[in-house]
Protein backbone atom coordinates (compact mmCIF):
# COMPACT_ATOMS: atom_id res chain seq x y z
CA UNK A 1 0.00 0.00 0.00
CA UNK A 2 1.34 3.45 -0.92
CA UNK A 3 2.65 5.80 1.74
CA UNK A 4 4.33 3.42 4.17
CA UNK A 5 7.77 4.74 3.34
CA UNK A 6 6.49 8.30 3.80
CA UNK A 7 5.79 7.78 7.48
CA UNK A 8 9.43 8.25 8.48
CA UNK A 9 9.79 11.28 6.22
CA UNK A 10 6.95 13.19 7.87
CA UNK A 11 8.82 13.65 11.16
CA UNK A 12 11.00 16.53 9.92
CA UNK A 13 10.08 20.09 10.85
CA UNK A 14 8.79 21.98 13.92
CA UNK A 15 5.46 23.74 14.49
CA UNK A 16 4.46 27.00 16.16
CA UNK A 17 3.80 26.11 19.78
CA UNK A 18 0.66 27.09 21.65
CA UNK A 19 0.84 28.43 25.22
CA UNK A 20 -0.34 26.32 28.15
CA UNK A 21 -2.31 28.15 30.88
CA UNK A 22 -1.09 27.83 34.44
CA UNK A 23 -4.47 26.43 35.50
CA UNK A 24 -4.24 23.40 33.20
CA UNK A 25 -3.70 20.20 35.16
CA UNK A 26 -2.69 18.14 32.11
CA UNK A 27 0.00 19.34 29.69
CA UNK A 28 -2.05 19.94 26.57
CA UNK A 29 -0.06 22.60 24.77
CA UNK A 30 2.22 21.19 22.09
CA UNK A 31 5.85 20.58 22.97
CA UNK A 32 8.59 19.45 20.62
CA UNK A 33 10.03 16.01 21.34
CA UNK A 34 12.57 14.29 19.09
CA UNK A 35 12.73 14.27 15.29
CA UNK A 36 10.33 17.21 14.86
CA UNK A 37 7.42 15.44 16.59
CA UNK A 38 4.94 17.76 18.31
CA UNK A 39 3.43 16.51 21.56
CA UNK A 40 -0.33 17.04 21.23
CA UNK A 41 -0.89 15.98 24.86
CA UNK A 42 -2.91 13.43 26.80
CA UNK A 43 -6.06 11.94 25.31
CA UNK A 44 -8.83 12.83 27.77
CA UNK A 45 -12.12 11.91 26.09
CA UNK A 46 -13.70 9.04 24.20
CA UNK A 47 -17.06 8.57 22.51
CA UNK A 48 -17.95 4.96 23.17
CA UNK A 49 -14.88 3.04 21.91
CA UNK A 50 -13.53 5.99 19.86
CA UNK A 51 -10.73 7.93 21.58
CA UNK A 52 -10.29 11.58 20.63
CA UNK A 53 -6.60 11.81 19.64
CA UNK A 54 -6.38 15.02 17.59
CA UNK A 55 -8.09 18.39 17.35
CA UNK A 56 -6.81 21.22 15.17
CA UNK A 57 -7.16 23.85 17.95
CA UNK A 58 -5.75 21.49 20.60
CA UNK A 59 -7.10 18.46 22.44
CA UNK A 60 -9.46 18.64 25.45
CA UNK A 61 -7.80 19.65 28.72
CA UNK A 62 -8.29 19.19 32.44
CA UNK A 63 -8.61 22.60 34.04
CA UNK A 64 -9.24 22.83 37.78
CA UNK A 65 -10.42 19.23 37.77
CA UNK A 66 -12.92 19.65 34.93
CA UNK A 67 -12.70 18.53 31.30
CA UNK A 68 -12.61 21.53 28.96
CA UNK A 69 -13.13 21.03 25.22
CA UNK A 70 -12.83 23.09 22.02
CA UNK A 71 -16.34 24.35 21.31
CA UNK A 72 -16.67 24.12 17.52
CA UNK A 73 -15.09 20.68 17.15
CA UNK A 74 -16.98 19.11 20.06
CA UNK A 75 -20.29 20.51 18.86
CA UNK A 76 -19.59 19.09 15.41
CA UNK A 77 -18.82 15.67 16.91
CA UNK A 78 -22.01 15.70 18.99
CA UNK A 79 -24.32 17.23 16.37
CA UNK A 80 -25.01 20.37 18.40
CA UNK A 81 -25.61 23.90 17.09
CA UNK A 82 -23.11 26.20 18.79
CA UNK A 83 -22.16 29.85 18.38
CA UNK A 84 -19.37 31.93 19.91
CA UNK A 85 -19.62 35.73 19.80
CA UNK A 86 -16.56 37.94 19.69
CA UNK A 87 -17.77 39.59 22.89
CA UNK A 88 -17.40 36.25 24.66
CA UNK A 89 -20.97 34.92 24.69
CA UNK A 90 -21.43 31.25 23.80
CA UNK A 91 -24.70 29.49 23.01
CA UNK A 92 -25.35 25.77 22.60
CA UNK A 93 -28.64 24.91 20.90
CA UNK A 94 -29.71 28.48 21.71
CA UNK A 95 -28.89 28.23 25.44
CA UNK A 96 -26.13 30.46 26.93
CA UNK A 97 -23.06 28.57 28.17
CA UNK A 98 -20.11 29.98 30.11
CA UNK A 99 -16.73 29.99 28.42
CA UNK A 100 -13.95 28.08 30.17
CA UNK A 101 -10.23 28.86 30.40
CA UNK A 102 -7.82 26.70 28.44
CA UNK A 103 -4.99 26.58 25.94
CA UNK A 104 -5.18 26.15 22.21
CA UNK A 105 -7.23 28.42 19.97
CA UNK A 106 -10.93 29.26 19.75
CA UNK A 107 -13.66 29.15 22.38
CA UNK A 108 -13.61 26.42 25.01
CA UNK A 109 -16.35 25.23 27.35
CA UNK A 110 -16.78 22.56 29.99
CA UNK A 111 -17.60 19.15 28.56
CA UNK A 112 -20.43 18.61 31.03
CA UNK A 113 -22.38 21.54 29.50
CA UNK A 114 -22.23 19.98 26.04
CA UNK A 115 -23.03 16.51 27.39
CA UNK A 116 -26.15 17.92 29.04
CA UNK A 117 -27.18 19.70 25.83
CA UNK A 118 -26.78 16.44 23.90
CA UNK A 119 -28.65 14.48 26.63
CA UNK A 120 -25.70 12.12 27.01
CA UNK A 121 -24.45 10.68 30.34
CA UNK A 122 -20.89 11.71 31.19
CA UNK A 123 -18.74 9.25 33.14
CA UNK A 124 -15.06 8.88 33.96
CA UNK A 125 -12.75 5.89 33.47
CA UNK A 126 -10.06 6.01 36.14
CA UNK A 127 -7.77 3.40 34.52
CA UNK A 128 -7.30 5.37 31.31
CA UNK A 129 -8.01 8.85 32.69
CA UNK A 130 -10.63 9.35 29.97
CA UNK A 131 -13.95 11.13 30.29
CA UNK A 132 -16.50 8.93 28.53
CA UNK A 133 -19.58 9.78 26.48
CA UNK A 134 -21.64 7.20 24.60
CA UNK A 135 -21.58 7.45 20.82
CA UNK A 136 -24.17 10.07 19.84
CA UNK A 137 -26.94 9.21 17.39
CA UNK A 138 -26.04 12.19 15.22
CA UNK A 139 -23.05 14.40 14.46
CA UNK A 140 -19.54 13.72 13.19
CA UNK A 141 -18.70 11.12 15.86
CA UNK A 142 -21.66 9.06 14.68
CA UNK A 143 -20.65 9.51 11.03
CA UNK A 144 -17.03 8.50 11.66
CA UNK A 145 -18.15 5.41 13.60
CA UNK A 146 -20.45 4.47 10.71
CA UNK A 147 -17.58 4.89 8.22
CA UNK A 148 -15.43 2.53 10.29
CA UNK A 149 -18.21 -0.04 10.57
CA UNK A 150 -18.70 0.07 6.80
CA UNK A 151 -15.07 -1.06 6.52
CA UNK A 152 -15.75 -3.89 9.04
CA UNK A 153 -13.69 -2.30 11.81
CA UNK A 154 -14.89 -3.71 15.14
CA UNK A 155 -16.09 -0.97 17.50
CA UNK A 156 -17.18 -3.20 20.37
CA UNK A 157 -13.62 -4.00 21.42
CA UNK A 158 -12.35 -3.27 24.92
CA UNK A 159 -11.39 0.39 25.36
CA UNK A 160 -7.81 1.26 26.41
CA UNK A 161 -7.09 0.58 30.07
CA UNK A 162 -4.11 2.91 30.52
CA UNK A 163 -3.41 6.62 29.86
CA UNK A 164 -2.73 7.60 26.24
CA UNK A 165 -0.30 10.28 25.06
CA UNK A 166 -0.49 11.68 21.53
CA UNK A 167 2.42 12.84 19.37
CA UNK A 168 1.92 14.54 16.02
CA UNK A 169 4.45 14.62 13.21
CA UNK A 170 5.22 18.10 11.92
CA UNK A 171 3.27 19.39 8.94
CA UNK A 172 5.55 19.56 5.89
CA UNK A 173 4.69 21.87 2.99
CA UNK A 174 3.58 19.90 -0.06
CA UNK A 175 2.89 16.69 1.85
CA UNK A 176 -0.81 15.95 2.46
CA UNK A 177 -0.24 13.56 5.38
CA UNK A 178 1.51 13.69 8.71
CA UNK A 179 2.12 10.96 11.28
CA UNK A 180 0.13 10.59 14.49
CA UNK A 181 1.44 8.40 17.30
CA UNK A 182 -0.49 7.19 20.34
CA UNK A 183 1.64 5.93 23.24
CA UNK A 184 0.02 3.59 25.76
CA UNK A 185 0.65 0.43 27.74
CA UNK A 186 0.19 -2.70 25.64
CA UNK A 187 0.59 -1.00 22.26
CA UNK A 188 2.61 -3.91 20.90
CA UNK A 189 -0.38 -6.24 21.29
CA UNK A 190 -2.86 -3.78 19.77
CA UNK A 191 -4.36 -2.62 16.50
CA UNK A 192 -5.21 1.03 15.81
CA UNK A 193 -7.50 2.53 13.17
CA UNK A 194 -8.00 6.28 12.74
CA UNK A 195 -11.06 8.11 11.45
CA UNK A 196 -10.50 11.78 10.58
CA UNK A 197 -12.96 14.57 9.91
CA UNK A 198 -11.56 16.44 6.90
CA UNK A 199 -12.59 19.91 5.69
CA UNK A 200 -15.60 19.90 8.01
CA UNK A 201 -17.54 17.21 6.18
CA UNK A 202 -15.61 14.30 4.64
CA UNK A 203 -13.74 11.50 6.37
CA UNK A 204 -10.41 9.76 5.86
CA UNK A 205 -9.66 6.33 7.32
CA UNK A 206 -6.15 5.04 8.03
CA UNK A 207 -4.56 2.26 10.03
CA UNK A 208 -5.25 -1.39 10.72
CA UNK A 209 -8.09 -3.56 9.45
CA UNK A 210 -9.17 -1.50 6.44
CA UNK A 211 -7.97 -3.62 3.55
CA UNK A 212 -7.18 -2.00 0.22
CA UNK A 213 -9.54 0.32 -1.60
CA UNK A 214 -9.46 3.76 -3.27
CA UNK A 215 -11.12 5.42 -0.25
CA UNK A 216 -8.54 4.07 2.22
CA UNK A 217 -5.52 6.34 2.53
CA UNK A 218 -1.86 5.32 2.86
CA UNK A 219 -0.35 2.99 5.36
CA UNK A 220 -1.43 0.63 8.10
CA UNK A 221 -0.77 1.51 11.71
CA UNK A 222 2.66 0.39 12.89
CA UNK A 223 2.50 -0.63 16.56
CA UNK A 224 5.74 -0.97 18.49
CA UNK A 225 5.97 -2.10 22.12
CA UNK A 226 5.06 1.39 23.32
CA UNK A 227 3.12 3.22 20.58
CA UNK A 228 0.99 2.91 17.45
CA UNK A 229 1.63 5.28 14.52
CA UNK A 230 -0.46 5.98 11.41
CA UNK A 231 -0.74 8.75 8.81
CA UNK A 232 -3.52 11.35 8.94
CA UNK A 233 -4.65 13.97 6.45
CA UNK A 234 -3.16 17.27 7.56
CA UNK A 235 -6.47 18.99 6.70
CA UNK A 236 -8.15 17.03 9.51
CA UNK A 237 -10.11 19.00 12.09
CA UNK A 238 -10.51 16.04 14.47
CA UNK A 239 -9.23 12.46 14.56
CA UNK A 240 -10.79 9.59 16.53
CA UNK A 241 -9.01 6.29 17.16
CA UNK A 242 -10.36 2.81 17.77
CA UNK A 243 -7.74 0.76 19.63
CA UNK A 244 -8.33 -2.94 20.14
CA UNK A 245 -6.35 -6.07 21.05
CA UNK A 246 -4.52 -7.79 18.22
CA UNK A 247 -6.24 -11.13 17.48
Amino acid sequence: MKGRAAMQALLLAGLTLLPVPATAQAAQGPAVTGQGTVLQGRALLRFGPLVWVYAAPGLPERVNGRTVVPLAETCDLLGLTCMAEEAGAVTVNGVPVTRAPGGGTGARVELRALAAAAHLPLTFDAASGLAVLPLPETGAAHDLAAALEERNVTLSATAPQSPLTVGLGASVLGRPYRSLSVTFKGAGASLMTLAARVNGQGSTLTGDGLGSSPDVQPGAAACSSTACTALVDRASSVVLAVIRPRP
